[in-house]
């Protein structure tokens, strides 16, 4: 739900403020806060200014994961966010529902329960995780971040292009399991492998130079991603997504510094069947949930590699896990799950799977800069709406 344009949400009353910073791993959102409000307002180089009616900003850094997928979990969420004016979160690490916006929310012209929240600020602009409609009704304003980094590498180098980069390559060159059976005691648990096994070489790399790269989703994440395999590996790349069309194709290499034809449209079924590597980066919306079923995985090569930095609803988890365990397919390196984090029973994380699975905790966006910049962004909202000024990227 977006509001009027030039509409201005009001303030809290009273001296201090409150901020909850979500799942705050590193650390940086809590740093930014305060290095944007200080608590002795000293006024330092990174410092915004707090109304007459503001004597200080208090902000409170949850730096391990947040339950948030139940009724006991939403109960939870509410116990503890209960006392905030302001919430920060992180990309979609913490979902905010209906019932938790309605247990969170100060009633401020809406039906809120008796919580503090007025002000919600997230990462991006757009968040899955979000009921920005319920967040409305109770009254609660939501503002998103654009995220552009002051300084640092242009956008064809994105994060998120290099680390599927480094999950391809890690696939293809076994790295996950013989780094655990480098480090491994001799004789002992080699992570699946069997324990009378020498700890040193676990079988053969994969060569990529020239082979054949399928992307899924040809934006700009995946245009990136496949301008690095053809400047760093001379790799083939087809493409498929929904609508890509060669002419769509072509704008996307010229456009990357590459020339007419070498990103080449083909239909899906030709990607998953002739790619050595199939490399995910669509949008998770209606129409792309589960649009990698158990029949596009069973057309691809049983040595191939399948890497997903987008979203895990993309595929069918039952039908990847099938053809894994079947050896079908040669390996998946996923940096995203369908649910996160990860529990401790969870299928992916089994000692057994030797070199067919290589993981990462949803690392592809957590880059210093990117990071720094969404919550100074942050902060920059929250002066503007102490200030009673118009938000930036408001989205409710």
């Amino acid at each position: 739900m977006t509001p009027p344009a030039g509409a201005v949400a009001s303030a809290p009353e009273g001296p201090v403020l409150r901020v909850a910073v979500l799942d705050d791993y590193q650390g940086l959102g809590r740093a930014a806060f305060e290095a944007a409000f200080p608590s002795d307002n000293s006024g330092g180089s990174e410092s915004l200014r707090l109304p007459p009616s503001i004597v200080r900003v208090d902000v409170t850094s949850f730096t391990a994961p947040l339950p948030g997928v139940t009724d006991a979990d939403v109960h939870q969420l509410a116990a503890q966010l209960g006392e905030f004016d302001v919430i920060s979160t992180m990309r979609e690490r913490t979902p905010v529902g209906p019932a938790l916006a309605a247990s969170l929310a100060a009633g401020q012209g809406g039906s809120g329960s008796g919580g503090r929240l007025r002000l919600l600020l997230t990462t991006g602009m757009r968040n899955a995780a979000l009921d920005l409609d319920a967040l409305a009704q109770h009254g609660v304003a939501v503002a998103g971040t654009r995220g552009t980094p002051d300084a640092g590498p242009p956008a064809a180098a994105d994060t998120t292009a290099q680390h599927a980069l480094a999950l391809m390559l890690a696939a293809a060159s076994r790295l996950g399991v013989d780094a655990r059976r480098v480090v491994a005691p001799a004789g002992g648990g080699n992570g699946g492998e069997q324990a009378a096994a020498p700890a040193w070489q676990s079988g053969v790399m994969t060569p990529l130079a020239g082979r054949t790269l399928g992307v899924v989703g040809l934006g700009r994440l995946g245009a990136a991603f496949a301008r690095m395999c053809v400047q760093a590996l001379g790799m083939r790349v087809l493409c498929w997504s929904p609508n890509l069309t060669q002419a769509r194709a072509d704008a996307a290499a010229a456009a990357a510094g590459l020339a007419s034809g070498t990103f080449t449209a083909v239909d899906k079924d030709t990607v998953f069947a002739s790619a050595d590597v199939v490399s995910l980066h669509l949008v998770l919306s209606a129409s792309t949930r589960g649009v990698i079923g158990a029949r596009e995985l069973a057309l691809m090569r049983p040595d191939a590699i399948l890497v997903n930095t987008a979203r895990a609803g993309l595929v069918d988890e039952a039908a990847l896990l099938d053809a894994l365990r079947r050896r079908a397919l040669g390996a998946a390196a996923l940096d995203v799950f369908w649910e996160e984090p990860l529990q401790p029973d969870s299928p992916w994380r089994s000692p057994d799977w030797g070199a067919a699975v290589v993981l990462s905790p949803h690392m592809g966006y957590v880059s210093g800069p990117t990071i720094r910049a969404w919550y100074r962004e942050q902060t920059e909202e929250l002066a503007r709406w102490l200030a009673g000024e118009p938000l930036k990227n408001r989205l409710a």
